[in-house]
């Protein structure tokens, strides 16, 4: 398994789904309103930002062979995790007519449904399995109230 081509591959698949904002390998933050700004805003102006991190991975012997084998480990199975985060703008609606919750849950759908049937995720690993949706709810980036998503996406390697 390459870290750098299971990155780059899982960041390829969220920049593939309609809607996504801006996406980035790894957790990012500023202090400066500006550098906030313009890290974070879609071309929309609402914040629209998704990032991913690798957060568990443990390694298995599976395929043990007979005693008579001139080894007895056949193959090693890495299960690996990652964990996605998207963060969108909130913003009300008085009538109920187009609150940000739509589109949020919209863009949620999209990337689930994105990550459904990867399989193998585009053949970068052994196997790879649906998003499992950890929370969504309000939370806040910087002092911006948003919608908060996150995702655990789980990977197998043979080694």
């Amino acid at each position: 398994m390459n870290y750098a081509t299971v990155r780059d591959e899982i960041k390829a698949q969220l920049n593939a789904v309609s809607g996504i904002g801006k996406v980035y390998k790894h957790r990012r933050h500023s202090a400066d309103w500006g550098t906030f700004l313009s890290r974070f805003k879609d071309t929309t102006g609402l914040i629209n930002v998704c990032w991913f991190s690798r957060v568990d991975d443990t390694e298995v012997a599976s395929g043990l062979g007979s005693t008579d084998e001139a080894g007895e480990i056949v193959w090693v199975q890495e299960n690996e995790f990652w964990e996605i985060e998207l963060y969108y703008g909130f913003k009300d609606d008085e009538d109920d007519g187009t609150p940000s919750e739509y589109a949020f849950n919209t863009l949620v759908d999209a990337i689930e449904t994105k990550f459904r049937y990867l399989q193998n995720l585009n053949g970068k690993t052994w196997k790879s399995f649906p998003l499992n949706r950890t929370s969504s709810t309000f939370g806040t980036l910087g002092e911006v109230l948003c919608h908060r998503a996150v995702w655990r996406l789980g990977l197998q390697h043979r080694l």
